[in-house]
């Protein structure tokens, strides 16, 4: 089993690398001092605030997978082959094309903002100041970008 990555950051605080953010752009450290989470900045060695501990940032996660989950669908393009698009098309000449599951009516987004809110509130509000790394993916909820 390969050892984690240990660093010392640019204010001095020391921990373990326990994961990535962007593609590994960004680090998630536990601290040593209190094992609370930070994210690095390598370029720069600024270390950001993220959580109290790994359970509150695993509870972050899922909060707003639950917000994004219970909005609007995504309406990205539908690219098929040649191949399944003659299948699709022939299916549609039939008669037998089948419909996709019925979509869910998305919660609305103010509905859904107050619930990610209360439930971030609920598991560590210490980590939703606005120097702390979750100001801006609240930000972007809030003005309805995710």
């Amino acid at each position: 089993m390969q050892e984690a990555r240990r660093i010392v950051a640019g204010d001095g605080a020391s921990g373990r690398i326990v994961g990535t953010i962007l593609d590994g752009e960004l680090l998630i450290v536990e601290l040593d001092a209190h094992r609370s989470l930070a994210v690095l900045d390598p370029r720069s060695g600024v270390l950001t605030p993220l959580n109290q501990d790994r359970a509150s940032a695993e509870g972050f996660l899922d909060a707003f997978a639950h917000y994004l989950a219970t909005g609007p669908a995504s309406t990205g393009p539908t690219i098929l082959t040649a191949e399944q698009a003659a299948a699709k098309l022939a299916a549609l000449r039939a008669g037998t094309l089948k419909l996709g599951a019925a979509r869910r009516e998305p919660v609305p987004h103010a509905e859904r903002l107050r619930i990610l809110r209360e439930t971030l509130t609920r598991i560590d509000p210490g980590a939703l100041g606005e120097s702390g790394w979750w100001a801006g993916p609240l930000e972007e909820a809030g003005d309805d970008l995710l």
